[in-house]
């Protein structure tokens, strides 16, 4: 039926484009698209998840964490998903990062990363270090901010803002970019069938040369010697290796060869042989095209150059935001504390200069609260992402947790007067407030089932 449905001019470009391979794409396309998972090592053990998750799983070679799930059952209402134990992507939009090799410390800068998946991906990678998630639809922008609280991600700030105003405010600041460039989505088309319809074979130039300023964008924020990651879901050479090869005449970069777990389940790119290109044929996945760069370049790598601008929290108001953390929290790590969008910032020292850029942030660090008439009201992010540091914490069972994502209000024996985090197999889900044994609900309205 799919097949049926594909333009003609999609058709006649495939066919050029596969050769004798274009019998094995129509045949994959005939097929049940494939779904995949990645489990979330900053919730959860990766053991303990294989433990507990109730489906049949098929490790993934190129991606640790990475399984292709063989069920049909919808995941996103199940309380592991809810506590960020996993993250349901397309097994082929997880080689990219998988082709990303960065140190721990590294900044990693997502250039177009709504819903979350690549980002929340990196955020594995880069423990001690910083990612900066970026998306230019406020929409969408607010959905990866979702994504980056309910995976419990801390070390990150979200922007909603241009390319060209990041290049402009972080100039060689970053160790790698990437980027998921907007494409014609033709890897897309088993999966989502609607991506058909929104197919145009004249949009390809012109997403060509959005591309290029994108990736234009990308190369002034990377310093000397960073790393460019490029990816569409899409198949058409013009989006793909000829928007490298386009970029390449004007920008000094190696070309990087991927890690052989990804060779082996893609095929090398079409002008550029060590680019990669995943089909629904040539692994368990649908479509993604990914190439690797290496800035050689010398650059002006980023130094800060006067006092961060940031709105640090005043001596008063931070009184009350200590004494509220240390009653409740044991945090071991240095962070300071700001102000932005009238809510208290919980924030390492590396994201106080991407703070004081100018740029559009949704939000940095960890959200930890408004302060209203000398009182601290906790933000659902203080206990998804600093779960773990909770000096109150409650696990709860199959039926309490169904009902505290419902919104119901929990009982706890012998319970301590104070703000608890609640628990779903080991996994902070968000906060409650005890007084005398009654567990008040603070999970947040918009995400109650």
């Amino acid at each position: 039926m799919i097949m049926n449905n594909l333009d003609e001019s999609f058709v006649k470009n495939m066919k050029i484009l596969l050769a004798e391979d274009y019998g094995l794409y129509e045949a994959a396309m005939h097929e049940k698209p494939i779904r995949g998972i990645r489990c979330n090592p900053l919730k959860i053990s990766k053991q303990k998840f294989l433990n507990i998750f109730p489906h049949k799983l098929e490790q993934i070679s190129y991606e640790e964490n990475g399984f292709v799930l063989e069920t049909d059952e919808k995941l996103g209402n199940g309380l592991l998903h809810m506590s960020g134990c996993f993250y349901l992507q397309e097994p082929s939009s997880m080689m990219p990062v998988a082709c990303l090799n960065v140190d721990s410390d590294a900044r990693v800068l997502d250039l177009c990363a709504a819903p979350g998946g690549k980002s929340s991906q990196v955020a594995v990678k880069i423990p001690d270090g910083l990612l900066v998630s970026n998306e230019i639809v406020t929409n969408r922008a607010k959905v990866l901010f979702s994504n980056i609280e309910r995976m419990g991600i801390r070390n990150s700030v979200v922007l909603n803002d241009t390319p060209d105003n990041i290049a402009g405010k972080l100039e060689g600041f970053f160790d790698a970019v990437i980027v998921d460039a907007p494409c014609g989505g033709e890897g897309m088309f088993r999966k989502d069938p609607s991506t058909i319809e929104e197919w145009n074979i004249d949009r390809l130039e012109s997403n060509h040369q959005r591309q290029i300023e994108i990736l234009k964008s990308a190369d002034k924020c990377l310093k000397q010697g960073g790393k460019l990651v490029y990816s569409t879901c899409t198949f058409s050479e013009i989006e793909n290796e000829d928007v490298i090869l386009e970029f390449l005449e004007n920008h000094d970069y190696q070309i990087l060869e991927v890690p052989d777990s990804v060779k082996k389940c893609t095929r090398p790119g079409t002008k550029i042989k060590e680019a990669r290109r995943f089909y629904p044929f040539s692994g368990k996945g649908e479509g993604q095209f990914v190439c690797v760069l290496q800035k050689k370049s010398e650059t002006d790598e980023w130094t800060r150059t006067k006092k961060p601008s940031v709105n640090f929290l005043g001596r008063k108001d931070k009184e009350i935001v200590n004494v509220f953390l240390k009653e409740n929290f044991d945090i071991p790590f240095d962070y300071e504390l700001i102000v932005l969008h009238e809510s208290v910032m919980l924030v390492r020292s590396s994201i106080i200069d991407v703070c004081s850029s100018g740029l559009n942030i949704i939000n940095a660090g960890v959200r930890v609260g408004s302060i209203e008439k000398g009182v601290l009201r906790p933000h659902h992010q203080l206990f998804t992402a600093l779960g773990d540091y909770s000096k109150h914490k409650h696990e709860m069972n199959d039926e309490d947790a169904k009902k505290y994502v419902h919104g119901e209000e929990l009982s706890v024996e012998h319970g301590a007067n104070g703000y608890y985090t609640m628990f779903v197999c080991g996994a902070s889900i968000g906060g409650a407030k005890c007084s005398n044994g009654k567990l008040k609900n603070l999970y947040p309205k918009g995400l109650r089932i």
